[in-house]
């Protein structure tokens, strides 16, 4: 397949070749910005890039994204040569009885999801009976200190519970549909709430946005790197929903001139994670990637300092003493090692 041909594939829209196969276009799921498409069990949201291309993913299967040629190759299960004559026979044949035209409106989350609104009221009673608390002892235990959790851009960005639990409130277009409940070993959405976004009280102000996959994770690199960044979590696996709120949210910051880059996690889901926004964003996004698992780890590593010891035989040894400690401190600790001779600290 020539350069020029697999360019020209790539061109086609993605959305009335769909429907030529089969798919139904979602009015009340798609948005400003991609279409979403449903055959069966199958549902895959296609969007066009800056550079008129046209890509898909799906939402059952993060292996399946791609351009015109994946969305064949993944359904019809075509050999290459196959596959180009299958395109080719479209582009001479079909002619569009669909031209993707965006809803005017975005769509009612509550009809989109099947609610009546009660997730709505069921996620404000539970958030009115907590309390904001800007030292709840379960994130102190996280490494965040009070000087973070008391920044004002996170306050009331979440409450406790009278068990003890961190609630931190989601918010789609319309208000707050739930919450993520956080405890030592314990993570959860509200009972009948739903997923959306959390997002830090300086969104609408701040010129950069920086999306993580957690609260915690997003509240752990303001500690480590500060700025004035605006943050937005998504609580892990993104859904429907919640690509649908983050497609308009990419769409807004891109016409404010708000950059947006994304800190997911450095492991293979964070991978996923920001391919799929970059085919939701109207531009490519930067990422930032902790060192560890995450931004939270990072920030628990960085309450210990290494210190490499010396002996007179030439070994060495390594200790690994929470950040408190001085030298000094260290170093008594370190003469009772026999034969230790000098101390450094290393990382």
């Amino acid at each position: 397949m020539s350069d020029d041909e697999l360019e020209s594939f790539k061109r086609l829209n993605l959305v009335d070749f769909a429907v030529s196969r089969g798919y139904k276009q979602d009015d009340v799921e798609s948005s400003v910005n991609s279409a979403v498409l449903r055959q069966g069990d199958d549902k895959v949201i296609v969007k066009r890039n800056d550079n008129g291309h046209w890509v898909y993913f799906s939402v059952r299967d993060d292996a399946d994204h791609g351009s015109i040629v994946d969305f064949v190759k993944h359904r019809e299960g075509l050999t290459l040569g196959k596959l180009r004559i299958a395109i080719r026979q479209y582009m001479g044949t079909y002619k569009p009885s669909l031209s993707y035209c965006p809803p005017s409106k975005p769509p009612n989350t509550a009809t989109a999801q099947g609610q009546d609104g009660g997730c709505y009221k069921k996620a404000l009673a539970v958030w009115n009976a907590a309390k904001w608390n800007p030292e709840p002892a379960y994130l102190l235990a996280r490494g965040l200190n009070r000087a973070t959790l008391g920044d004002p851009r996170f306050a009331d960005t979440f409450r406790v519970d009278r068990r003890g639990n961190v609630l931190f409130p989601h918010h789609d277009r319309q208000g707050m549909i739930g919450y993520e409940i956080r405890n030592d070993g314990f993570m959860a959405i509200g009972e009948r709430t739903y997923k959306a976004l959390w997002f830090s009280r300086n969104l609408r102000e701040s010129t950069t946005i920086i999306v993580a996959e957690s609260s915690i994770d997003a509240i752990s690199h303001c500690q480590l790197h500060g700025g004035d960044h605006a943050y937005v979590a998504l609580s892990g696996q993104p859904s429907t929903l919640q690509r649908d709120l983050l497609t308009g949210l990419l769409a807004k910051a891109y016409e404010r001139g708000v950059s947006v880059i994304t800190g997911f996690d450095n492991d293979a889901s964070g991978d996923r994670y920001h391919e799929m926004l970059n085919l939701l964003s109207p531009v490519p996004l930067a990422r930032l990637t902790p060192v560890g698992k995450d931004w939270n780890n990072d920030l628990v590593d960085r309450r210990f300092t290494i210190w490499r010891v010396r002996f007179a035989d030439g070994r060495g040894c390594t200790l690994r003493e929470p950040v408190p400690a001085t030298r000094q401190t260290v170093w008594t600790y370190a003469q009772t090692l026999t034969g230790a001779t000098s101390l450094e600290a290393v990382a």
